[in-house]
Parts: C-alpha cells; structure tokens; sequence
C-alpha cells in the first residue's frame, strides 16, 4: 500500500447542538507546490514513482477561510474569545466521536494516483464505536451528508505501529483501501472549560513542509441527526420515532379530559408524550446535559423511542406521595395554553387545589379533530415549577406551609430535571427543566378562565 501523509495543521471545534449554523467557504482548486505539496512515499526521502506522480492540475483543495465581517464561530481556530484553550493529550478514539464539519482555514487533496481525501470534503465524521471515519460532503439545503462510495470511508486508528511521531502526542491514523492510502496526523485535545467549547488539533510537522490549517465545528458527539419534522433525531433512536409529528400543533387553548401522565402503572410513562430532545438517552449517556447535584442518573433516562417524560417518571411519585393520592392518572380536567412557540401554562388537579405552572417547546397532536384525544409533549421550566408547588404547598399537606419542609420536597423535584427548557439537551448545560408527557381521551375550546391558586397555609392570599 501506497502511504501518504498530509502535511496539515487541523483544528476541530467541538461546539453542541444538532443543527449548527456553519458557514463555509467553497472548494476551489489549487496549483500544486511540488515537495511541499503534502504527500511523500513510505521509504524516506524517496520520490515516488513516476506512475504515482502526482497529478499536478488537481493536488489540493482549499476552503476559503472566514470573512472578517463574519467571524468563525467562537472556538473555531482552537481559541475562544482571544483566550488559546489549554490542552491535553488523546489517550481513546473515544475523544474524536462525533461529526465534525469545516468552519475554515484550508484542506489538502491529495491527487487522484495517490488518493486521499475527495474535492467535495466537507468534514469528517468519526465513529469511535467501529473504528470509522466517514468524509463529510455537502447535500440538499446545505446539509452535511456522508458522501456515498468507497473513498468516502476510512479505517480511523491511533498510534499507527513504527510511525514517526512525537512521543509526546497521539497519532490519528486514517486508512483508505479504496485509494491505497494512509493519511497521518499528529492530534492534540483541548477539553471545553469556562465556557468555551472543546477543540482538537491535528498536524503533520515530519516532512517540514509548509502545514496547512482546516477548522472544523464538533456539530454533534452523537453523530449528524435526521431531521425528523420538528426535531433533529440521533440515529441511535433508530428513525424517527416517537418526535412530534409536522401534523403537531404548538399554539393551544384547550381543555382536557382523561388526562395520564404516567398511564396508572409504574413503567406507563415510557410510552406518553414525544421525543423533544431527539435523543435516546439511558444511564450512560454523556452527551446530555449536566443533572442536579444529588440526582440519580436513572432520572435522565428516556421513554420509548426517546420519549421525554421525567414528569411521569419523576415527579408523579413525588407528588403522589404529598397528596395521598392518585395525581397523575385517571385526571378530569387539565387546562393548557400556549402560544405559537409552544410557551405557556398548564394547569393540574392537585389534592386539594391547583398546580399551575409555566411549560415551553409544547407540541399537541389530536387524534383527527382538536375535539378527540391526543398527545402533549412539553418541557416544565424547573424554577417555575418550584414556585408553583410553594405557592400551592397547603394544598397537598398543611406541614408543606412550613419553609423547611417545602424546601425539602423543592430539592427532590430539582433533581428530577433532565432537559433544557428550550426542548433541547445540549452537553454540559445545567438541565434546568422537566420533560412532560401525557395523554387525553377529549379536548375542547377553553372558555374559562384558569383557576385561583390558592396556597392552602394560613395567612396566604390566593392567585389569579
């Protein structure tokens, strides 16, 4: 096999989210530079022969790098705000897992005889799980997309074995049988910290040829998600699944009836409400956001197909318990009202009064009419939801109107937090809301107005 190492400075940016906005430069062609053009054979020193010569009309591509009037995204070029992130070295392929597209600087190709990456590389996307890194083009709407053929697949290892490198940094090595090609590069990791965004760079220094910079954005840990009508759905979900149908509706005025958040049994839950985040995670999963101080990491863990629905999980035994009784089953009337971005309140029966409190991101979805049944998905911001048990604490149990008490019940709901009130559940962010889910049997127009909360404790005057 032919080796070719390209002699490159690559900077990878690792930044959350499904859908991140990169602005890229086009692919133009570039002159070759002879020796210095980034590929060299595997015995040292020699030149190739000449029928693997390269072939001079196409031997790099380049990526325009960033106007100054649109800056790249802040980390890209391993510096966040002015600020070079101190770095640490590579020890797993397990580090490099993700998507990552390009946010700037340039890329070598390398020429047809000798292989390496296609003209239309976009990023790259690495599969720790197999060993796989997967070239990044370009596809409809300007969507990253795997680009589809041989070439466009590379075996991804670290510390490929007798490879020159600096001891003191990891080698990624990247293999093509398709065009007979090894590419080598010399990775160093920057862990994100005080808010800046992790990054990795990538170098080849051994030839002391000129090296070349490509920036890339980490656009997802989990991989390039499909987009699924509203939400972007990581394909460890397995498809599409249980997310918001187009069909959902997000600007509501009804009220419900045979509402059930938890489906009257312990496990019910896993199967009401929708996939909000587009992740399906589990105890182990680490590309979520960061859970409350004290919380069990089984609070983060989804329903069927994804579905978000702490509430049901979490909060309905812990409410269940103030009341004495069943609260989240079996439920008359619910009221809900959202505007068109989904933000708004929900209203529940509790014990002796109401709970009423703030919900974001809801989407509804009626069974053919808004009359019938259906499925709501929301995400209930934590802090709202703790003012609203304290402004109805009496109403559960009178020792709830003591401080110490309520605070006491306030930390256990905290804990139940797993998703970000925007719906989403970016890495490292404080979970600062609780998915919901639920199902209704009827829903009509509401026509009334949202109950009295009354806190239920000697001295407190009710609200509107």
């Amino acid at each position: 096999m032919q080796r070719v190492t390209l002699l490159t400075g690559l900077i990878l940016i690792a930044s959350a989210g499904c859908d991140a906005g990169v602005s890229l430069g086009g692919a133009t062609s570039g002159g070759n530079d002879g020796g210095a053009d980034g590929t060299h054979s595997e015995s040292d020193g020699a030149s190739p022969d000449a029928s693997l010569a390269p072939d001079t009309s196409d031997a790099r591509s380049t990526i325009d790098a960033p106007e100054e009037s649109s800056p790249p995204p802040n980390g890209c070029g391993g510096v966040c705000s002015g600020v070079t992130m101190p770095s640490t070295q590579v020890t797993s392929i397990a580090m490099l897992h993700g998507s990552w597209p390009m946010c700037g600087g340039n890329l070598p190709i390398i020429a047809p005889n000798y292989g390496g990456f296609p003209a239309d590389t976009m990023g790259l996307e690495i599969d720790a799980r197999t060993g796989t890194a997967y070239v990044l083009v370009t596809g409809d709407g300007g969507v990253l997309t795997r680009g589809v053929g041989p070439q466009y697949e590379w075996s991804a290892t670290l510390n490929y074995p007798g490879a020159s490198v600096n001891p003191n940094i990891t080698a990624l090595n990247l293999t093509n049988n398709s065009s007979n090609s090894w590419l080598m590069f010399d990775v160093t990791y920057f862990p994100a910290a005080d808010g800046c965004t992790a990054a990795m760079h990538l170098s080849d220094v051994g030839s002391g040829s000129k090296n070349e910079q490509s920036d890339f954005i980490l656009n997802s840990s989990s991989f390039l998600c499909t987009q699924c009508g509203p939400v972007c759905v990581y394909p460890e979900c397995g498809g599409c699944g249980s997310v918001p149908p187009a069909s959902a509706t997000r600007s509501v005025s009804v009220s419900l009836t045979g509402v059930s958040f938890d489906g009257a049994s312990a496990s019910g839950w896993q199967t009401l409400g929708f996939n909000l985040d587009g992740k399906c995670t589990t105890t182990t999963s680490s590309e979520v956001c960061t859970l409350a101080a004290g919380s069990s990491l089984s609070n983060q863990i989804d329903g069927t197909s994804g579905i978000d629905n702490s509430f049901g999980e979490n909060v309905c035994p812990i409410l269940e318990t103030l009341s004495n009784a069943s609260a989240c089953s079996g439920i008359s009337t619910v009221y809900v009202t959202t505007d068109p971005s989904g933000s708004g309140t929900m209203a529940v029966p509790i014990g002796n009064g109401w709970l009423e409190f703030p919900i974001q991101d809801a989407f509804a979805a009626f069974d053919g009419s808004p009359a019938a049944g259906g499925i709501l998905g929301a995400a209930a911001p934590t802090t709202g939801f703790v003012a609203a048990l304290q402004a109805a604490r009496g109403q559960f149990s009178p020792p709830l109107c003591s401080s110490a008490e309520i605070g006491s019940v306030a930390n256990q709901v905290v804990q139940t937090s797993d998703i970000l009130s925007t719906g989403s559940d970016d890495p490292g962010a404080p979970c600062d809301a609780i998915s919901i889910g639920m199902t209704f049997t009827h829903s009509v127009p509401l026509t009334v107005p949202f109950p009295v909360v009354t806190s239920g404790c000697v001295g407190d005057a009710g609200t509107d």
